[in-house]
C-alpha cells in the first residue's frame, strides 16, 4: 500500500546537477525523473539516519534503498563535518536504463538533515493524504524528531550511529558500551572514538587509554600546549568547520610554528624531541598498543597529556605524536580524544597538521628542486613516503588556492 500511494516522478539533484537523468535503452530517449515510489528511499534514509549524520567510516549507496526500482548510483560519505556526495554513471539490465551523470558535491550535515528531512516529511504527507497512518516510517521519523530535540538523547543516537548500530533497536549490551565510552571521552570526540572501534574492541581500547595514561603520568604531559592554543585558534579565522581539512591543518601548523619559533628546516628524530618542544622532559611512548587507536590526547588534566601507542617505526610514532598535538590545538577537547585510522574531517585535520609540521610542503618543493626524490626526502625528514606524496598534492592545491 505504501508503495502504490507514494508513486511519483522522483527528481534527484546533487548540487546543481540532475543525477536522476537517465536514458531508456529500449527507446533511446532521455528522461530527467524516475518513476517510482518515494517510500523505499525515504524508509532507507530514515533507517540509516544516525549513521548518515554521525558516521565516519561508511559509504552509503542510494541504490540500496531502491526496492527493485532503478535509482542512480548516488554515494554518500559522511566525515563528521560534511556529507560528501557523488554520483557515477550506472547501467541496469532490468529495466534496461542508463544513468549518465557524474558529479561531486559537499554539503554540511545540517543541510543534509534539512533536505533529507523535507523528503521524508513529503512522503509522510502523501501517506497522510491517502489516510494511511501508523506506518514504520511515521513511527521512525517521530522517534528521530524527538531525539533531535533532546540534547542528551541526540548525543547517544549520534554515538550509536558513529559505531554503526541502531540507537532504537540495539541490544542493551551495545547501548552500555556507548554509555561506558561517554565517561572518559570528550563529548565532541565520542563519535570519533566509536567510529574507529569495533564492537568487541571498545572495552580494550578504553582500558588501554586509562591504564596507559595512569602508568605514564606526567611523563606524557605537555604543559606548553595551553600557552599557545589561543594563538593557534585565533589564526583559524574562518573556524574549523568552514574550510577543507588540509587548509585547517596547514593554518594551525603555520600558527604553531610561529608560536614556538620552529624553523621550517628543522626535522625530528623521535617523539620525545617533538614533545620536548611543548614542555615534556621525560616523554615516553607507550610500550603496547590496541586496535583502533594510534594515540590519544587528554585535555581534561592540568596539562594536556599525549599517549602514543607503541612500539613502532619512528616515522609512524612521530606522525601519531604530532597528530595528537594538532588535535588538541585545533579542537581543545575537555577530555580524551582519539587519534585513529578513520577518514573523518577531524582526523584529516590532524594528519594535515602533522604533515605540515614534520615536512612542510614548501620544504619538499625546495628539496625536489635540488634533485631529491620522494624516498630521499622521506628519509631526510623521518616521515613516510606516503606523507611526502600527500604533501605534494596539498602543495599543488595550496598553490592553486593562492597560498604561495
Amino acid at each position: 500500500m505504501e508503495l502504490r500511494v507514494t508513486d511519483c516522478f522522483l527528481e534527484i539533484l546533487v548540487g546543481e546537477r540532475r543525477v536522476s537523468r537517465f536514458v531508456d535503452d529500449r527507446t533511446n530517449r532521455a528522461h530527467d525523473r524516475v518513476v517510482m515510489p518515494a517510500y523505499p528511499p525515504a524508509e532507507g534514509l530514515a533507517r540509516n539516519w544516525w549513521s548518515l549524520v554521525a558516521g565516519r567510516t561508511q559509504i552509503f549507496h542510494l541504490r540500496r534503498f531502491r526496492d527493485g526500482f532503478a535509482l542512480p548510483d548516488v554515494r554518500i560519505r559522511p566525515d563528521g563535518r560534511y556529507m560528501n556526495i557523488s554520483a557515477e554513471p550506472f547501467e541496469y539490465n532490468n529495466p534496461p536504463v542508463s544513468f549518465t551523470v557524474r558529479t561531486r558535491e559537499r554539503i554540511t550535515i545540517s543541510e543534509f538533515e534539512r533536505d533529507t528531512g523535507a523528503f521524508i516529511e513529503a512522503t509522510l504527507a502523501r501517506l497522510s493524504e491517502e489516510s494511511i497512518p501508523n506506518t514504520w516510517l511515521q513511527e521512525r521519523w517521530e522517534n528521530i524528531c524527538e531525539s533531535q530535540e533532546n540534547a542528551e538523547e541526540r548525543a547517544f543516537c549520534e554515538a550509536a550511529g558513529a559505531l554503526g548500530i541502531d540507537p532504537y533497536t540495539c541490544p542493551d549490551e551495545e547501548a552500555e558500551l556507548v554509555e561506558m565510552s561517554s565517561e572518559p571521552l570528550a563529548k565532541d570526540a565520542l563519535p570519533e572514538f566509536l567510529a574507529g572501534c569495533k564492537l568487541d574492541g571498545i572495552r580494550d581500547a578504553l582500558t588501554w587509554m586509562g591504564e596507559s595514561e595512569a602508568a605514564l603520568g606526567n611523563r606524557v604531559a605537555l604543559p606548553v600546549l595551553p600557552e599557545i592554543v589561543q594563538g593557534v585558534r585565533r589564526h583559524l579565522t574562518q573556524g574549523v568547520a568552514e574550510e577543507r581539512a588540509w587548509e585547517v591543518g596547514y593554518k594551525a601548523a603555520a600558527a604553531c610554528r610561529d608560536q614556538i619559533n620552529l624553523p621550517a628546516k628543522h626535522s625530528f628524530q623521535d617523539p620525545s624531541e617533538i614533545a620536548n618542544l611543548f614542555g615534556a622532559r621525560q616523554f615516553e611512548v607507550c610500550g603496547n598498543r590496541v586496535n583502533g587507536l594510534r594515540a590519544e590526547v587528554n585535555g581534561a588534566a592540568d596539562h594536556p597529556r599525549v599517549v602514543v601507542a607503541g612500539p613502532g617505526r619512528p616515522t609512524s610514532l612521530n606522525f601519531a605524536t604530532m597528530r595528537a598535538i594538532g588535535d588538541y590545538l585545533v579542537y581543545s577537547s575537555d577530555g580524551r580524544a582519539p587519534i585513529n585510522d578513520t577518514h573523518s574531517y577531524r582526523q584529516a585535520v590532524g594528519r594535515a597538521f602533522a604533515a605540515e609540521m614534520l615536512v612542510p610542503a614548501e620544504i619538499i618543493a625546495d628539496m625536489q628542486d635540488q634533485g631529491m626524490g620522494i624516498e630521499e626526502i622521506a628519509a631526510e625528514r623521518n616521515v613516510s613516503e606516503i606523507t611526502v606524496m600527500h604533501q605534494l598534492e596539498n602543495h599543488r592545491a595550496a598553490e592553486a588556492a593562492g597560498w604561495y
